[in-house]
């Protein structure tokens, strides 16, 4: 004779219903609590990712460069860029690659330099950002030497722009190297959350020019 099969009662169905509510309640909550704190992550060390690259930028095209532009001020994208000397500091610094070696000699300009972030934060009203315009396959016009190239009247480049929190207009400091063939330059990060303490990290480097001529 075949056992009866007993199926769930009215109440036992009733509180299974409420405990498997409440253990979905719980894994929502868990979630939306390691989500919270991934974006808390992500927004803290997202900035110091931003410098790093910008640094990082600087010092591949940097190194690969074969013409540092002299000491002054350049306009570059509505932003007065300061090209320091040696016993001088400025405020970023612009040079140019060889790019073409097999035909008519072509460069790549790059201006690094700060400007007041674009985005306001009243947490941190004095930050400032990282930009990197760089122009590619400029031709000189009359000799083979990036000199003659001016790089305030350069359009149609690249433009990338590092959300770095970059601590005031001081926060970026390039001079030029007793040899002329380098710069160094120091970057102060600093940056007030919405919740946590103020982070701060300064970053320096001295980076040579390979191909200075």
């Amino acid at each position: 004779m075949k056992r009866r099969v007993r199926g769930l009662t009215v109440p036992e169905i009733l509180v299974t219903a409420v405990l498997l509510g409440a253990l979905m309640q719980l894994v929502i909550t868990t979630l939306n609590v390691l989500n919270r704190s991934k974006i808390g992550l992500m927004v803290r060390t997202e900035p110091r990712q931003q410098l790093r690259s910008f640094v990082i930028q600087l010092q591949n095209d940097l190194r690969s460069a074969s013409y540092i532009y002299p000491p002054d001020t350049y306009p570059i994208m509505g932003t007065d860029v300061i090209v320091p000397d040696v016993d001088t500091t400025g405020n970023g610094v612009i040079f140019a690659l060889p790019q073409n070696s097999a035909g008519p000699p072509s460069f790549k300009v790059c201006s690094a330099f700060i400007r007041p972030r674009q985005k306001n934060d009243i947490r941190n009203p004095d930050a400032y950002e990282a930009v990197y315009y760089y122009v590619e396959n400029v031709t000189p016009s009359l000799s083979i030497y990036p000199s003659e190239i001016d790089p305030t009247t350069l359009t149609g480049g690249s433009l990338k722009v590092f959300d770095a929190y970059i601590d005031g207009p001081t926060g970026f400091r390039s001079q030029l190297t007793p040899s002329g063939f380098g710069i160094n330059f120091q970057v102060d990060y600093k940056r007030t959350p919405i919740k946590g303490d103020t982070t701060a990290q300064k970053l320096s480097s001295t980076v040579v020019m390979r191909n200075g001529i």
